[in-house]
This record gives C-alpha cells, structure tokens and sequence, in this order.
C-alpha cells in the first residue's frame, strides 16, 4: 500500500514553475469534511461528488489539482481533483472523508463553474521527482498514455505563453519540444448532460454504501445536510 506524507511548504515551492506553465492560481489548503453527509463522498469520483453537491446545496465547483507527497519515493504529485466552494465562499473537500490521515489538502485551483450548465476537467496528472534530472512524468487521464519531459519544458511553456497569441503558435511551440499535445492541463466539454445528472454515483451505492443520499433534503433544509 502507497504511503503518503505530510505537503510541506518546500515541496510546493517545486512546483512553482509548473504550476505556472499550466496556468494554476496559488495553492490553498483545503479542509476535509469529516463528519455528516459530506464526509461520505466516492474516492475516485470526486467530479461527480462534487456535482452532487453543487447540484443539492448550491455553490460551485473548482476543478484543479491536489497535491500528494511520498517521501519513500521521493516524488510529489499533482493529481487532478474537484472541491466544493459552498454558497457561503469557503473551500471544502468532499472526496477524502473517510481517508482518516487525510484532514485537509493543498490544492492548486483552476477553473470554478457550475456543474449543471458546463463540464471541465483536468487533464493529466504530474509526478514530479525530488530528483529534477529525472524529468517530470505525465500520465493522461483518458488515454492511459505516460510521457517524460525535461523539468525546463514548463520554463520555455511559460516563457512562451507570454510570447505567443495564437493557438496555431503554440501547437508549433509543443511540436518543436517532442510533444504536440495543447491541451495542456483543462478540458472544456460540450456535452454536460452525463456530468451535471451525476449518473456514476448510482451504479457505486451498493458496492460502497456511501452515498450522499440527499434525496431526504429539501432545499430548505440545507444546513441539516451539512
């Protein structure tokens, strides 16, 4: 079983240069809820838990990425990730309650909206060893597919962000370097039926038994379900 250690400020002061690249805002730290109905969120589900929320409670979702530290691997990671931001502007995780080492997450936010009107979502994940000569490892989230590159890629990306207007200019920019991929980091789809209706959490009730449940709220009875 993979152990995980405690996000220090010198891990985060590592990926400054990435999270600039990909156009991240400033790390916060996010509490995880514990205890109620927000504590019992799918591991691995965290869009559509954090859907489900939005869609009973209000509020917004925050697509971005969290960050996970292994010191027997000497690696961190940025793993793609949703957090809730409740109707009264406080950030809260809603995935990682029964995790019981985990109480709060630096997370790096990137995109906030609606669930139920559009659909974003990270793209990739980030192993970043403490080792910098080893290159920065990045796993596709839908293809499967794991990529290397040098830790100065995301230099010559942010240097060339500034630089270079159009869309056509950076797909030569990402040619140039060994990877022609520009959808760097977030993807924006069209079709937002599936995601705003949460369908992947029916088919994992029985399996886990921690569904949200909130069918037994009314609207007006919101701080009830907190």
């Amino acid at each position: 079983m993979a152990k995980f250690n405690k996000v220090e400020l010198k891990h985060l002061r590592k990926l400054e240069k990435i999270a600039d690249a990909l156009d991240l805002q400033k790390p916060i730290k996010v509490s995880v809820r514990k205890k109620g109905k927000l504590s019992n969120g799918i591991v691995g589900k965290c869009h559509n838990n954090v859907c489900e929320v939005v869609k009973h409670l209000g509020g917004k979702q925050v697509v971005g990425y969290y960050v996970q530290r292994q010191d027997d691997v000497e690696q961190t990671a940025l793993l793609h990730h949703s957090i809730w931001l409740s109707p009264e502007g406080k950030y809260v995780d809603v995935t990682y309650g029964q995790k019981e080492y985990w109480n709060d997450i630096y997370f790096y936010p990137q995109k906030t909206y609606d669930p139920l009107t559009e659909f974003y979502q990270s793209r990739n994940n980030w192993i970043i060893p403490d080792d910098i000569h080893q290159g920065v490892w990045i796993q596709e989230s839908y293809s499967g597919n794991t990529h290397n590159v040098p830790m100065n890629f995301f230099t010559k990306l942010s240097k060339a962000k500034k630089k270079l207007k159009k869309r056509n200019q950076l797909d030569k920019f990402f040619s140039d370097n060994g990877w022609a991929d520009n959808k760097v980091s977030l993807v924006n789809f069209d079709d937002v039926v599936a995601h705003k209706d949460c369908d992947s959490h029916k088919s994992f009730i029985n399996e886990f038994g921690n569904y949200f449940n909130f069918k037994n709220y009314q609207n007006d009875k919101r701080v009830e379900a907190i």
